[in-house]
Parts: structure tokens; sequence; C-alpha cells
């Protein structure tokens, strides 16, 4: 039994969640820390990563956040009990596990079992007519544009990347403590450069105590959010068995926190297990590849794009991919990988109504893993099984403002499974997500959030409070809430004038 690593170290009492951060300026979205080079230096590799000389430690052996035996006084953001990787699930009923079982037999149906909690409300005018934002929740970021964001599994915490490689860290339900009748806003909390170039997509883990990206540098690195450190990188440019292009997407496994799964403009994916060993070069940890699948997705025997990779909810073995040079979407399970030339578990059909291919452009999947969504460069989102794949889709969501126009746009499902949004939307001289009603059997109920951003919507992404994320080429940050007091329908029967800098979802 491998022992635990023991440190002493003291939480600041600045910051709401935690962090162990220094004090940060009042300018909010600012850049102007991570621009010195003091705070640009990473400081030297600790003891929990798997560069450490100590072989008595686990990679995942963390700081400990109270520093002393008694009970900490402000609350911790991460759980630092002895099970912190293995997050503990709730038994379920035999009725509950049989409706399952059946459901998955009858090919995928949608499950409805206790998956919606009770305060969230399902309908179409609930869930997409009630979203608004205030002057607040919008951040702007400083002579750069955010490329991707992620909210934590666990917290109001998100995680904007920058075009320059920049990692910024956001509470988008911050209270200001001194002003008891203050409504939650957003507020930046800390951030750093994490990559000397352009970050496509960042994903937390499970338990959210690590953090990934992947950048167009070749490479993915990991990073200990306690201590913003990167504790080993995925890659290494230039060398064979390794990614030889941007990589696109990085993903940690939701019931594994070991396996990460990264895609590439080289038309390969590359399955990571971190409790495998991997080298130290020059004081940097780099860890080895455990599978890799080149050429997951081509055209007439030509490497294409693999512009999206995830892991399906409640399993440890299967992935779905796409690419940008058709709309096949790929199921691959790595216990039937045995082979040079690996072939997927299921794929879908190729397209019959149409005379050229669309690339996908993004894919998420629903809270249980039923469904896979995909967004199309033709403008319309797909929904498929996850396990027949070679029906074809199920449903198909369009909306007339919808303009999915770069491999920037990305959809993502909302915690219930009752939501989809899409960046990509445009009315008049109006930018804004699209939101989808997906418990209706007309995939035309849609919504879109307007008023928010001057220019055009890219990636979204929801927290587990139902909040909403989105950025734009404007530079702008957004956080939309849903609420049941009537505040959107207020909204919009306002002028223009009187709610500058707000908004709010219409149809």
């Amino acid at each position: 039994m491998l022992g635990k690593a023991k440190y002493n170290v003291r939480v600041t009492n600045k910051c709401p969640h935690g962090l162990n951060l220094p004090c940060l300026p009042e300018d909010v979205g600012g850049l102007r820390d991570i621009t010195l080079a003091v705070n640009n230096s990473l400081p030297p590799t600790p003891d929990s990563s798997p560069a450490g000389t100590s072989k008595k430690h686990k990679l995942y052996d963390f700081l400990d956040f109270n520093g002393k035996p008694t009970k900490p006084k402000k609350r911790v953001l991460f759980d630092t009990s002895e099970n912190l990787h293995k997050p503990p699930t709730s038994p379920k009923k035999p009725s509950q596990f049989c409706k399952e079982l059946l459901a998955r037999q009858l090919g995928g149906a949608r499950s409805r079992i206790n998956h919606i909690p009770s305060n969230r409300h399902v309908g179409s005018r609930l869930n997409l007519e009630t979203f608004y934002s205030r002057p607040s929740e919008c951040l702007m970021m400083l002579n750069q544009l955010p490329f991707c964001l992620g909210f934590a599994n666990n917290e109001s915490l998100l995680a904007v990347c920058t075009e320059t490689g920049a990692l910024e860290l956001f509470d988008s339900r911050y209270f200001n403590r001194q002003d008891e009748e203050s409504q939650p806003s957003a507020r930046r909390l800390h951030g750093w450069l994490a990559h000397n170039n352009a970050i496509f997509n960042v994903n937390f883990s499970s338990d959210d105590s690590l953090l990934a990206t992947s950048s167009g540098d070749q490479t993915a690195k990991v990073f200990d959010l306690a201590t913003q450190q990167c504790i080993t990188r995925l890659g290494r440019r230039g060398l064979e068995g390794y990614h030889s292009h941007s990589v696109k997407q990085v993903n940690f496994c939701n019931d594994s926190p070991y396996n990460i799964v990264t895609c590439s403009r080289d038309g390969s994916l590359i399955f990571w297990d971190m409790r495998t060993h991997g080298i130290t070069v020059d004081g940097e940890h780099h860890q080895k590849p455990v599978l890799k699948i080149k050429k997951a997705h081509e055209r007439q025997n030509r490497d294409c794009s693999v512009t999206s990779a995830v892991w399906l909810p409640n399993t440890t073995s299967q992935v779905v991919s796409s690419c940008s040079a058709n709309s096949t979407l790929k199921l691959w399970d790595l216990r039937n990988i045995h082979t040079v030339r690996p072939l997927p578990l299921s794929s879908t059909p190729g397209s019959k109504t149409s005379r050229r291919d669309y690339g996908i452009t993004s894919v998420c999947t629903s809270p249980m893993g039923d469904r896979v969504y995909a967004a199309s460069r033709d403008n319309t989102v797909y929904e498929y099984s996850s396990q027949h794949l070679e029906s074809g889709p199920c449903k198909l969501y369009n909306d007339p403002r919808l303009r999915i126009s770069s491999f920037y746009v990305k959809v993502a499902c909302s915690p219930d499974g009752s939501t989809l949004a899409c960046g990509g939307g445009i009315q008049d001289e109006n930018s804004g997500a699209i939101l989808f009603d997906t418990t209706r059997d007309n995939s035309s109920s849609s919504a879109m959030l307007v008023g928010g951003h001057a220019k055009d919507v890219t990636a979204v992404d929801w927290s587990n409070e139902n909040q909403l994320a989105s950025i734009s080429d404007d530079g702008s940050v957004r956080v939309w809430n849903p609420s049941l007091h009537g505040t959107a329908a207020n909204l919009r029967e306002k002028n223009f004038s009187e709610i500058f800098y707000w908004g709010y979802s219409e149809r």
C-alpha cells in the first residue's frame, strides 16, 4: 500500500473557493498579473507529481488544504478525503436498474429515471424563455480572444482559455459578503500562462482537482488546480508516437480519473493512463501513450482532423469521435482494439440527402450517455443513439438563426438533459447561442439568447446548477441564469436603451 504524502499548507482567506491564490486586482477579466515575469515562472515540480524522485507517493497525492488537524473555517472547494479519486455513487434501486436495462435493450431509448432534480423545471417555456444575463455577469478579456471554456463538475468555477495560451478562472456565483442584499455576479479569481500557443479545449476531472488543456503546440497539459502547477504533459513535439499537429480536444473519463483521451489534426486518437510511468526530460514530466489509433478518420485515404473525442458516461472504455471532413461519428471500444489497424465498434452512415459532406464541429453526450449530439457545418444538430450509431440520426435540431460557420462553434447538453445549447446564433445584428428543447418531439422548439454579445458566439458550456456560459469573438464571456420570476419576460418588453448590457432569451 503506497503511503500518502502530507503537507502543511495554509489557505488564504481571500478566495471563496479555498484555492491557495495570491491577492488579485479588482479589474474583472484582466490579464495584467500573468504578464509579469515573476508570475510566468513555474515553481519546482511538487512531490505529488510523477516527476518527483520519491517512489513512495502516488501521482494523486495532493496538498492537504487543512494544514492542521483542526477543521478549516472556510468552505473548501475540493474534497480532501482519502477517497478523493473515487467519487461516491449512490446505489440504485432494483426497479430503476431494471428500467435502465430494459431501455438499453430497446435501442437506447431516452431514460427518464430520476436524473432530473425536482428543483429544475422541464418544458420549453421554463427552460428556453427564462434565461437572462445581467451586466455584472459579463466579463471582458483584455486584447485577446477566448477560444474555449469549461465549467467545473461540482462547483461554480469557470475556466476560460485564450488564443495566447492564457488560462483564466472565474467564479460564476460570486457573492459580495460586505453587501448582504447583493445578487451573485461573475468575478475573476486567478489566471496564468498555461501554453505558449492557442488553447483549443479545457476540461476538469470528475472531482475538480485536475484541469487539462489542449493546445496548438501539439501537446496537452494536466494541472493540479490547488497549486496551479503542471504535473504532467501529454505529448512531446517532434517525436514519433505522439501527436504531430495541434491537439484539438482533451477529456477526462468521468468514471476513471486516470484515463484521458486526446484527438488531433493529424487524424489520430491517443489514450493515456496516468497510473503508468512516464519520463522526465529537463525537469518536465511527460506521460507515455497507452494506445494510439492512427487514421481514426480519413477521407479518400487521407488523414483528416479529428475535431472531438468524448467518453460515454458510465463507461471507462467507450469513446465517440468526429472529424472535419464528413459527418461520420465512430464509437471506439478499448476492449475490442487488439490489431494494428483497429476498427470502430460502430459508426454512423454516410449522408444520403446532401451532395457534399459537412464536417462535425463538436460532439457532446446526454447525462445518462444514451444520446449523442453532433453539431454539423450544415447548420444542424444531430441526435443519435449512442449504442446504435449505424441506425442514423434519431432527431434533427434546426433553427433559421443557427449559423455554424467555423469549427470553434461548440454544442453542450444541460445537466438534466432537457436543454441543448449551441453557439453560432445570428439574428439581424444580434449574436448569441441557440437553445433547443430535447424533451419535445418537435425539434424546432428553440430560443435564442440575444443582447449578450456583439460578435459571433463560439463555445458554450453548462454548470451543475444549470448556469450557461458563452464566449464570443468580441472578447466577452457571459453567464446566463434561468429565472422563474419573469425577469427575461420583463426585459423583452423594454426598449433597447433601457436594457443596455443585459441579455435575455427569446423565440
